[in-house]
């Protein structure tokens, strides 16, 4: 089932690494402020800050696309629709079927 047919998934893995996605934006954030603030205290150029909350910002919506599929995914659970193959290994979807759930 491991053949470059199939594209796995992993739950559990995909929940903790979209939990770590969100936890960094948010980090990322603050950091941004916290390097802000000295910059303009120390009364020098802000624009390394800026650029940071900038990356924030972006981390933060792949965070928000990572939560969306997150959603798509119970919501096919509770309903039990099932594309492909579930094996000890994890869930295999045909790569048709994936082109479907990341739009």
């Amino acid at each position: 089932m491991t053949g470059s047919g199939f594209t796995g998934v992993k739950q559990p893995e995909f929940d903790t690494m979209a939990g770590k996605h969100t936890q960094a934006a948010g980090r990322l954030e603050q950091l941004a402020e916290a390097l802000y603030g000295e910059l303009q205290s120390a009364g020098v150029d802000t624009s390394p800050a800026l650029r940071l909350r900038e990356l924030a910002g972006r981390v933060g919506k792949q965070a928000d696309d990572l939560r969306r599929r997150q959603a798509l995914i119970r919501e096919m659970e509770q309903q039990k629709v099932s594309f492909g193959t579930s094996t000890t290994a994890g869930s295999f979807m045909a790569p048709a079927t994936a082109v479907c759930l990341t739009r």
